[in-house]
């Protein structure tokens, strides 16, 4: 295939971190990034970017395994076992979902139903040391549910988190 014997095989999630902190490095300025689920089930590509102070709002799967934080004890082990976050939507009160304005469109303002919750994600029966927030957001129709993950401080708003997660929309449609 023509491939240079020096170049090593990297995931998307590699290639982007390296994009992402070129970027950085350069002085190009962004309030976030924004994933798809391949980037968002990475647990390594959100350290990464937590950990160079790198805010991400991130899809995950809908078979993506929690704790909520208050199932976290300080020690870091949860008490009972973790759920996925398709699961956790359903055993949410429905009263907890605040309708919330998400962006224009050609028909007038989108809404959706959204929750944030503060949880630890668990891979492998391994609760996580890292608080995140996990967005359930669901279409105008309830048809859609999408589930992200976001390093944002505690004190980050609803609104705030439901912009963050539709900001990939006019990404996508600029290229």
């Amino acid at each position: 295939a023509g491939i240079p014997e020096d170049i090593e095989f990297r995931t998307k999630p590699e290639l982007a971190l390296e994009m992402i902190f070129g970027a950085k490095e350069n002085g190009v300025s962004f309030g976030w990034v924004n994933a798809d689920s391949l980037y968002g089930r990475s647990s390594d590509f959100r350290e990464k970017l937590d950990e160079e102070d790198i805010t991400y709002m991130v899809e995950i799967p809908s078979d993506t395994r929690v704790r909520l934080s208050e199932e976290v004890d300080p020690s870091g082990e949860g008490s009972g076992p973790s759920r996925r976050v398709d699961e956790l939507a359903e055993e949410l009160d429905p009263s907890r979902m605040k309708e919330v304005y998400v962006r224009d469109t050609e028909r007038g303002e989108l809404r959706s139903e959204a929750v944030a919750l503060r949880v630890h994600t668990d891979e492998d029966g391994h609760c996580s040391d890292d608080e995140e927030w996990l967005l359930i957001r669901k279409g105008e129709e309830g048809d859609e549910t999408k589930y992200l993950l976001s390093n944002s401080p505690p004190d980050t708003s609803l609104d705030k988190l439901v912009k963050m997660s539709a900001a990939r929309y006019w990404i996508e449609r600029a290229i």
